[in-house]
């Protein structure tokens, strides 16, 4: 909204990314902090909260930036799974920057892979990617 010099910073509770609507939150001491605008923790604050959001904008000229995301995986475990989920982001040249996984007793893996994309469109297409992996059953933008 044409303010200048005001720190500014992405929130990593839900990592927006390029052309995800988003909306600044005015904090305290800590500048705008730019969320995801539905990110359930930002549409659950009461009135008096949201009296602080302030309108943003992705900047056109940091558009060519990659942003980390967090993507969470269902699958049934077999062995090659994280090999062929590695195999889809190095196709897709998008980097796995973190990765959490854990098997449960139904024999089911549940992932959190942390991602390095650099619009919506992207991640939109590595979780329909990801999606066709065997033995998939899952895979969404994770809301930690």
């Amino acid at each position: 909204e044409g303010i200048d010099g005001m720190m500014i910073r992405l929130a990593r509770c839900c990592n927006p990314v390029p052309g995800d609507e988003i909306v600044g939150y005015i904090t305290k001491g800590r500048g705008v902090s730019v969320h995801r605008a539905d990110w359930p923790n930002m549409v659950s604050l009461p009135e008096e909260e949201k009296q602080r959001f302030i309108s943003v904008s992705w900047d056109e000229d940091k558009l060519d930036q990659t942003y980390d995301t967090d993507t969470s995986i269902i699958a049934r475990d077999r062995k090659g799974l994280f090999s062929a989920i590695s195999k889809v982001c190095e196709d897709l040249d998008v980097n796995i920057m973190g990765v959490n996984a854990r098997a449960d007793r139904d024999e089911n893996v549940h992932m959190n892979l942390t991602l390095s994309i650099s619009n919506k469109s992207e991640m939109n297409k590595i979780l329909r990617t990801l999606k066709s992996v065997q033995g998939v059953s899952e895979v969404y933008r994770a809301k930690l």
